[in-house]
């Protein structure tokens, strides 16, 4: 109804602008019949009667949604390079990467939807001409491999905003939605792609990293439940994962379900993930390692493990020296890490911010201090100036 209604003020105004753009607008506006009509002076003000989509994106600071549909073609087609390539020439036109990855898994979404409703328009707010791009997408794509690809966005989504680079976690998140066909298959138990050569190089000349060695069997262990013997597929992602991936997304589920264990093993270290056997590791005596060996702990912990990876998983607890333990990091200690790398980014970018500088000259003043509020929100910062005696 807004759309249709500052059509007619467009219409009687010579106005030239697309229906799309007009939609775009009254979403803006969340319902606000006033505040459409605000939106839409400030576009008149900056592109004049001939409006085009580009210029509805400069003042709503919207993204080009012919972009987004472009790194999703690209994707769907397995061209990652290309995918990339889009990507890249938004953010270097200003375009935030969260913003990029939030509106990619709404387009996702609005695929799934349609690929799986008779009439996604009554659930799907979206102009009409980008309705009908969905439908069609949604008619040629795989849904299993829409699940993958918007399970893909949506986990790197989660990384981005705990990450003092997001970008890389897209970037990655748009390869690996380019190769969704390779890892639905890794996921479903299918044959995984070749693993890469163990050869010298032959560009680099430099020889391959060797595997991750096992735990020392010397230490003192203890098991919890049986070892399975039989072949089965590994934990969704768990292909695209890194261990310290797959461990971290583990203790964030138990944390959900039991925040008491969750809590003790963010103070542990994770030494193995593979095939079906879970190593922790502790510092011999330690009392987080302690807690977990009572029955009752070792039940708990087993069953989530087991609800985690979709099958029976042997763990065990191996008991480590001082010396040994320090070289391993636990989530607590990395998150710290994190969190101090992030406040050195912070601390740099907004003492090379222009307002910044501009305020030490004109006050004569200096930054005392650049204090982060919230990790996750790096945008929201304190910044204290004293001024300097002269």
């Amino acid at each position: 109804m807004i759309a249709e209604h500052l059509g007619h003020i467009c219409g009687s105004e010579g106005i030239d602008i697309s229906p799309d753009s007009l939609h775009r607008i009254a979403v803006a506006a969340e319902g606000s019949l006033r505040d459409s009509q605000s939106l839409l002076d400030q576009i008149i003000s900056y592109a004049g009667n001939m409006i085009a989509e580009e210029d509805v994106n400069t003042v709503l600071g919207t993204l080009d949604r012919g972009m987004l549909f472009k790194i999703l073609d690209a994707s769907f087609s397995g061209s990652a390079g290309d995918a990339l390539g889009t990507m890249g020439e938004m953010i270097d036109n200003g375009a935030d990467p969260m913003r990029i990855v939030l509106d990619l898994i709404g387009l996702l979404r609005a695929l799934l939807l349609a690929a799986e409703l008779e009439k996604p328009e009554s659930v799907l707010d979206l102009p009409e001409g980008e309705m009908e791009t969905i439908k069609q997408l949604s008619t040629n794509t795989n849904r299993e491999l829409l699940r993958v690809r918007f399970a893909l966005m949506a986990r790197a989504e989660e990384r981005m905003r705990r990450s003092p680079q997001p970008r890389f976690h897209l970037e990655l998140a748009v390869v690996h939605m380019a190769r969704a066909e390779e890892i639905a298959s890794l996921i479903s138990g299918g044959s995984p792609p070749a693993a890469p050569p163990t050869a010298r190089s032959a560009e680099t000349g430099t020889a391959p990293r060797p595997a991750a060695s096992e735990p020392d069997k010397t230490h003192a262990t203890e098991t919890v439940g049986k070892p399975s013997s039989e072949s089965v597929a590994p934990p969704a992602f768990a292909a695209i994962e890194t261990p310290e991936e797959t461990w971290e997304s583990l203790v964030a589920f138990i944390n959900g379900k039991m925040p008491n264990i969750g809590s003790i093993l963010e103070h542990l270290v994770c030494l193995q993930i593979a095939g079906d056997e879970l190593v922790i590791g502790g510092v011999k005596g330690e009392l987080y390692i302690e807690i977990l060996k009572e029955k009752e702990k070792q039940a708990i912990l087993k069953s989530m493990v087991d609800e985690f990876f979709s099958r029976d998983i042997n763990v065990r607890f191996t008991e480590m020296e001082a010396i040994e333990r320090a070289r391993n990091h636990n989530i607590v200690e990395k998150n710290e890490i994190r969190e101090s790398d992030l406040a050195r980014k912070i601390r740099k970018e907004t003492l090379e911010h222009a307002a910044i500088k501009n305020a030490i000259e004109i006050f004569n003043g200096k930054v005392e201090r650049v204090r982060v509020l919230s990790a996750r929100t790096p945008e929201t910062l304190e910044i204290e100036e004293k001024e300097e005696d002269v």
